[in-house]
């Protein structure tokens, strides 16, 4: 006889271990762990679930026991410092929301942007907007996976076609028409628009006329990051001009009101601020190149309200050389927020540096020569064309005959090529964001 609690054998067979009968409890347990999921009964209402139940759900089904501390992965404050540090590329955020729920959830959160955007600071370049025959087009900068297509930026306005760009800055443009007497700021990362009318009086009938224009963040919050000032308030600053004078005045999208007219007598032997030589923005103060008989740098002091004439380095080219485009002159930063002045050849380029002498007075220096040998060899035929600058980078950008277009570093000389050709010889812009939109709660409720 077998002893009471176990089976005898049958013959034939291999014995089996069992489970005690007494105490009841680990067999219990054991078919307890083993039971599929209790199906809900029709009728009855499901409990809702928490998001963290949710998420833990997504991310295996298991929730840490009570007591222990949770995986690295399923921590949401170490999770989520991790996920910090992925590189600002367009395609960084979304490739971590398909990974799984709780990714999903944490990568669409808005604080979480404002903490990726604030690690990161400066935002990548996505690409170069230009506004060649009058209608908006867009080059992407990026490899895949990170390029943005080329339709996703495009203009959605009937009048789109006879648009020109005045500025691109902080993640809006500035546009202009010949049909208009207004303004528009255009936020290609979310479609928004915004029309600003002229100031009164330079419709044209009294000989006053728009010049030029410039766009740029008003955020005056500690801390504020540009990239994503798609809701910061803004400023438009408005360049026009009469036979005699030239005007200027700055427009608030908080007072939603241009603020007072500001003018000087023209410098003498300039004509007139093309849209050709895009503004530049140092410190807090928008300059533009005058040109003429002579060259000339008008600025605007948003702080001061105040407009200056500063003169050109006399020694840094020949007039003739740059009036029949054998070099080509540029505003731009040198020294973080020092005036610079780029003037590039066909085989260099050198930046001058506006400095303060030991008794206070402002002059032009020699800052360094970048010789362009190594560059001019990748070029197939022509030499290249300076189109823009990218003011927070210190980049040029160069378009050489077989309609590709070269990052140059100004200070290193250090170069790339970007993988998208352009077409068109005209004006470039860049446009730098952090490229957030596949990543937002609306569109992944649909996904997940």
């Amino acid at each position: 006889m077998a002893d009471r609690g176990e089976m005898a054998p049958r013959r034939g067979c291999r014995r089996r271990r069992r489970l005690p009968l007494w105490p009841p409890v680990s067999r219990i347990l054991w078919r307890l762990y083993q039971r599929p999921p209790v199906a809900h009964l029709p009728g009855r209402k499901r409990k809702r679930k928490s998001d963290g139940e949710a998420a833990r759900e997504g991310c295996g089904g298991m929730a840490p026991r009570r007591g222990l501390p949770a995986p690295p992965l399923e921590d949401d404050d170490l999770l989520a410092e991790i996920l910090l540090r992925l590189p600002p590329r367009p395609s960084s955020l979304p490739r971590a929301a398909a990974v799984c729920r709780l990714w999903r959830l944490l990568v669409s959160d808005p604080s979480f942007h404002r903490r990726f955007r604030a690690h990161h600071r400066e935002p990548p370049l996505l690409g170069l907007l230009q506004a060649p025959h009058y209608h908006i087009s867009f080059t992407p900068a990026m490899d895949l996976p990170d390029r943005i297509p080329t339709a996703r930026f495009s203009l959605r306005i009937p009048d789109a076609v006879s648009s020109y760009i005045l500025g691109c800055r902080h993640g809006r443009v500035l546009l202009m028409n010949p049909k208009w007497l207004h303004f528009l700021v255009w936020v290609p990362m979310t479609g928004d628009q915004h029309r600003v009318a002229l100031p009164p009086g330079f419709d044209g009938k009294e000989h006053k006329h728009l010049q030029n224009g410039a766009i740029a963040c008003a955020a005056g919050d500690q801390g504020h990051m540009h990239g994503a000032c798609h809701s910061s308030p803004f400023q438009v600053v408005f360049l026009g001009r009469s036979p005699e004078r030239v005007f200027a005045c700055a427009y608030s999208s908080e007072t939603e009101a241009w603020g007072n007219l500001i003018s000087l007598l023209w410098p003498p032997s300039t004509f007139h601020v093309s849209t050709n030589y895009p503004n530049t923005m140092v410190g807090n103060s928008i300059y533009w190149l005058l040109h003429g008989h002579i060259v000339s740098i008008i600025q605007f002091d948003l702080d001061r309200q105040s407009l200056a004439v500063i003169e050109a380095p006399p020694d840094a080219f020949e007039f003739e050389d740059f009036y029949d485009g054998i070099c080509d002159l540029r505003i731009t930063p040198a020294d973080g927020a020092e005036l610079g002045f780029l003037v590039f050849s066909r085989t260099s380029a050198q930046l001058w540096k506006r400095n303060t002498n030991s008794v206070g007075v402002s002059e032009w220096v020699l800052g360094n020569t970048i010789e362009l040998k190594e560059l001019n060899d990748a070029f197939s035929r022509w030499h290249p064309k300076l189109l823009g600058l990218d003011e927070d980078d210190n980049m040029m950008f160069l378009w050489t005959s077989d309609e590709d277009v070269f990052a140059v570093h100004i200070e290193s000389g250090k170069f790339r090529k970007l993988p998208e050709k352009m077409i068109h010889r005209r004006p470039c812009y860049p446009l730098k964001s952090f490229y957030t939109a596949a990543v937002t709660r609306e569109y992944l409720l649909n996904v997940i």
